[in-house]
């Protein structure tokens, strides 16, 4: 029994994946009639593959399905060293679906080592921004000075020394006074008393005496005598009322005295604040240095190790994706002589999943390149991460050339393909040939205008022979 089996499944990189191409071409150009073992072995074949291909209704594990497009590949070879033709052509179409799925876990593991690069590129920006967070902190620790504020409170509390002295002595000349004039009218007091007790002696006179001229003298001198002890009770009161009037003016004065004094506490316990704060400050300053140092450690260490990892394993895991993309397009193309539609669009898929490959990875070296040449211009430089103004270059060197790269593959693949796919994916490779200078948009912006997926689709992939991309 002869079948015909179109497999049409969309994987993660870009375009639809043809999986029964091999089957649909066997059942064009060789027919049901007359098998010869190259015919059997390319239905086979082309079964097998549609039952490999990713999406399929029982999904092979990458191992068994690595072995059998290897398998498949050995098989085709004997077709397309004996094979009429068409048998070639078709051979040549399987090969070509057996290559691009070789590439496809090759592939996969391109986009999960990309996917951990920009992460630690994340992680290395993000480090950098606690970096300028303890820098600014041990700059602003270290710019405090508190002997400014320490001087002004100083002038201060002497000031209020000065006024508390003067206000002082004010206060001793009122209090003074008023001393004085109570002495003075204690004084005029005593004298009235005396007096007093003279004016009631010679009133006793008076009433004992029987010489009525000596009782007149002495009331005469009762008199003059009462009248003396009041006067000095009149000055008395009169002092003594002076006093009272200066006596507020003491106590208006100690109020002033006390405001002062607790004015200059106020400042001693402030002097005390800056001290206590210059202290927190020189601790905060040491803390803040010590964390920079730290921080600038673990971004040297995330730099050296992202380095390491930019260098030495994405561009062979790259090129180990895009050897078998190669050969699956180089077998495509020669099956375009016979097979010219089946071929064109497993040609154009092989292409353009080349196309995207490239992106994907000037994409990353575009992060990488933004990255480092933020980093290269910080002041005071990174210690321990070696030329990064360099590394920079390298970076938008390596973004340059898969850009470029990435617009040949696609407009490698518009000429492989036809109507609005074509007019696409040459849109796409020109924009992006624009685009071959240096990286200046932020990590994770798309190229100009373009809309692509964040991560390619899983339909392209594949390795050796057409050099193209």
């Amino acid at each position: 029994m002869c079948e015909t089996r179109l497999s049409v499944v969309r994987g993660r990189w870009s375009v639809v994946l043809l999986a029964g191409a091999g089957a649909a071409m066997l059942a064009a150009l060789v027919g049901c009639d007359n098998e010869d073992a190259n015919s059997v072995a390319l239905r086979t074949a082309s079964n097998e593959l549609s039952a490999l291909m990713p999406r399929s209704a029982i999904p092979a594990s990458d191992v068994h399905a690595q072995s059998r497009y290897q398998s498949i590949i050995q098989d085709m070879r004997a077709v397309t060293a004996d094979g009429n033709k068409t048998q070639k052509a078709s051979a040549n179409l399987v090969i070509s679906r057996a290559r691009y799925g070789l590439a496809l876990p090759k592939a996969e593991a391109v986009q999960r080592l990309q996917a951990d690069l920009r992460a630690r590129i994340n992680i290395s920006r993000a480090i950098y921004g606690r970096l300028l967070t303890h820098r600014a902190l041990e700059q602003a620790a270290a710019a405090y000075n508190p002997a400014p504020e320490l001087a002004e409170i100083d002038t201060e509390t002497a000031r209020f020394a000065d006024e508390i002295a003067a206000t002082k002595q004010a206060k001793a000349a009122v209090d003074g006074v008023v001393a004085k004039l109570l002495t003075e009218a204690a004084s005029n007091r005593d004298q009235s008393r005396q007096l007093r007790a003279v004016e009631a002696d010679l009133r006793r006179q008076v009433l004992t005496t029987d010489d009525y001229g000596e009782a007149a003298r002495l009331m005469e001198q009762t008199q003059k005598v009462r009248r003396n002890a009041d006067q000095f009770e009149i000055t008395a009161s009169d002092l003594e009322a002076r006093a009272a009037r200066a006596a507020p003016e003491s106590e208006e004065i100690q109020r002033q005295i006390d405001r002062l004094r607790n004015q200059s506490a106020l400042l001693l316990q402030s002097r005390a604040d800056v001290l206590t704060r210059a202290q927190a400050t020189r601790d905060d300053a040491a803390e803040a240095a010590a964390r920079v140092t730290e921080v600038s450690g673990a971004l040297a260490q995330a730099l050296t190790d992202l380095a390491q990892s930019m260098a030495d394993d994405m561009p062979p895991a790259v090129e180990e994706a895009l050897a078998p993309l190669r050969s699956s397009a180089s077998a495509a193309s020669q099956a375009r002589g016979v097979a010219r539609g089946p071929a064109g669009a497993a040609l154009g898929q092989a292409r353009q999943s080349i196309g995207d490959l490239r992106w994907s990875t000037a994409g990353v070296y575009k992060a990488y390149a933004v990255l480092l040449g933020v980093l290269a211009g910080v002041e005071p430089p990174l210690t321990g991460v070696g030329d990064l103004a360099a590394q920079a270059q390298t970076a938008r060197d390596a973004y340059a050339e898969q850009i470029l790269a990435a617009a040949e593959s696609y407009q490698q693949a518009a000429d492989a393909s036809s109507g609005d796919l074509a007019d696409a994916l040459r849109t796409r490779g020109d924009k992006l040939a624009a685009l071959g200078g240096e990286p200046t948009a932020e990590p994770g912006e798309d190229p100009a205008d373009l809309d692509p997926p964040d991560e390619p689709d899983e339909g392209d992939a594949a390795g050796e022979g057409d050099q193209s991309g």
